[in-house]
């Protein structure tokens, strides 16, 4: 790697360049947006044509239907009519088990995605949790799950 070499996302220096396909230098931060967990690197590379600026072109024969870029979600959340899910995963819940702030159904308390499920939103949405009932698989939508998206839209950095 040359000392000129920049990240193919942003302007900052690269560390390294792909082991795979020996293409895109990237720095610490943006290698996850040239590797795909599942296939590998994605099929584009970044260069600099004179007079145009940055471009991406396709590094090699891209398929029909072939995800060629992945971004990371800004906010994720329920779907505005659902049953009751857990406020991390959005898994379907029972009610069995709640989050100790708010009282919202969660999947379990060792939920892998609960970062999701902030301390500002179980702080606001506290009133509202012992009015979700506990539910089977046949449970109707609820209403509260409405609220959970914009206020995360609501508060982003």
């Amino acid at each position: 790697m040359s000392d000129q070499d920049i990240c193919f996302i942003c302007p900052n220096p690269a560390v390294k360049k792909c082991s795979t396909c020996c293409e895109n230098p990237f720095c610490g931060s943006h290698e996850s947006f040239h590797k795909n967990e599942s296939s590998g690197c994605f099929p584009f590379k970044v260069e600099c044509l004179e007079g145009v600026g940055r471009v991406i072109r396709a590094s090699r024969d891209i398929a029909p239907g072939e995800e060629i870029f992945r971004e990371k979600e800004m906010v994720v959340g329920p779907s505005r009519s659902i049953p009751p899910v857990c406020l991390g995963c959005g898994r379907r819940v029972s009610g069995r088990v709640r989050c100790a702030g708010c009282r919202w159904p969660i999947c379990s308390n060792n939920c892998p995605e609960i970062e999701l499920h902030t301390a500002l939103e179980c702080k606001i949405i506290a009133p509202t949790g012992e009015h979700i009932p506990d539910c089977d698989d046949s449970a109707e939508n609820s209403p509260f799950y409405q609220a959970i998206m914009p206020l995360r839209v609501l508060h982003l950095p």
